[in-house]
């Protein structure tokens, strides 16, 4: 019937159908509306959850990932193996490697900067930057000056300065190390270190991490620390080791035993730089890792794959072979002998301070050290039988910690 109510008047019907056709039309326009609306809604959210705080009360761009110079700064205690761990990151073809530029800081002028934190921080992030401006007399110094022989030490450096010392007639003086004219020498750098991939910096004299925080928080750098400890009983017995070869350079600030208010000093400083990991200080989140000497010692190509993924680079496969050629006891005597040298038996450099302490030094460096100990998982040592026995581990099973 209703059909044929609908054909006996085409003008209902045509109505009936425009009415249905627009209907459907208002629906389907709602429809993606909302859904547009909800994308736009959770594309806004995921990016408020990604930004970092700083850009959500300010409104500041963050300056862009892809350009932010990477670079890393190995703080410990000395004779901690800082410079075996400085080694893994000196043999990347690609590492702009600066080792122990604090030395210059305070040495320099009569040492007008020895204890100028303010000058420390500003030479690091000159370092780290590629910026060498505002730093060109102290990193001249720095190239130029007996005593550090960086010119050796740091690859990309050396080769730097070997295209202008080649240029040099006659024997090579201490200023001919280096021999980069003054006036080009900051720019000389800033292109050398910026043809590099990143910046990596080695430091035994920096006693508080948390000085390092403006650097951290710097939109320029992907800046990150490495806390390099070691058994304060291994320390306390290559210092003393060390002072026993009579080297002049660093004679006047070691003991010839064991000395309580070093042992604690040593001690406190490895577990406040520890700090602000342990209490979860947002400005060393992903940015800060913990590496034990011994676990880098016995498991070095595990540790080297952590480090370099900790920063972000990929490592080379000369590494790997530098470590196996350095991971074992050193053919030449001169070798076997050399108080900073990297060729050693891992095995052997853990263990070496229990032939080499008594069992009453030993005690005393625990009796000092328990916080510590306990933090970073090193066994006291209960008797001199226990001591004497390398097969008793002191260590914990718990390893470093890279983020």
């Amino acid at each position: 019937m209703i059909r044929k109510l609908l054909f006996r008047n085409p003008r209902r019907l045509l109505l009936i159908v425009l009415f249905l056709a627009s209907s459907s039309y208002l629906y389907l326009s709602l429809t993606l509306k909302c859904l547009v609306q909800d994308e736009q809604t959770k594309a806004r959210d995921l990016s408020e959850l990604v930004s970092e705080p700083s850009e959500q009360k300010s409104g500041t761009p963050a300056f862009p990932a892809a350009h932010r110079r990477t670079a890393v700064v190995i703080v410990a205690p000395m004779r901690s193996g800082s410079t075996f761990v400085g080694e893994l990151f000196n043999q990347h073809s690609d590492a702009f490697y600066v080792f122990e530029p604090f030395w210059a800081v305070e040495n320099y002028a009569n040492k007008t900067y020895s204890n100028a934190l303010e000058m420390k921080v500003a030479f690091l992030k000159g370092i780290s930057s590629c910026k060498f401006g505002d730093i060109r007399d102290i990193m001249r110094y720095y190239l130029t000056t007996k005593g550090m022989g960086v010119y050796k030490t740091c690859k990309t450096i050396d080769n730097m300065c070997a295209r202008y010392r080649n240029q040099t007639k006659g024997k090579i003086t201490v200023a001919q190390r280096c021999p980069v004219p003054p006036n080009l020498l900051p720019n000389v750098l800033r292109s050398t270190c910026e043809s590099k991939q990143f910046t990596a910096i080695k430091t035994i004299r920096l006693d508080d991490v948390t000085h390092l925080q403006p650097l951290l928080q710097d939109r320029e750098l992907d800046f990150k620390i490495i806390q390099l400890v070691r058994d304060p009983r291994g320390v306390i017995s290559s210092r003393i080791a060390l002072s026993r070869k009579n080297v002049s350079l660093l004679q006047s600030t070691l003991n010839t035993k064991v000395d309580r208010e070093e042992v604690r000093e040593l001690c406190d400083s490895m577990v406040r730089n520890a700090q602000p990991y342990k209490t979860e200080e947002s400005w060393v989140r992903g940015r800060y890792a913990l590496v034990r000497y011994e676990d880098v010692g016995l498991q070095p190509l595990d540790m080297m794959d952590k480090l370099y993924n900790f920063i972000g680079v990929k490592p080379q496969a000369n590494i790997s072979e530098w470590i196996k050629a350095h991971t074992k006891t050193a053919k030449r005597k001169r070798d076997r002998n050399d108080p900073f040298g990297t060729i050693k038996d891992p095995v052997q450099a853990c263990n070496q301070w229990r032939l080499k302490l008594t069992l009453d030094e030993v005690k005393l460096i625990q009796s000092q050290c328990q916080e510590a100990m306990s933090m970073f998982g090193y066994k006291d040592v209960i008797s001199a039988k226990q001591m004497s026995n390398k097969s008793v581990d002191l260590y914990d099973i718990r390893t470093s910690i890279v983020l």
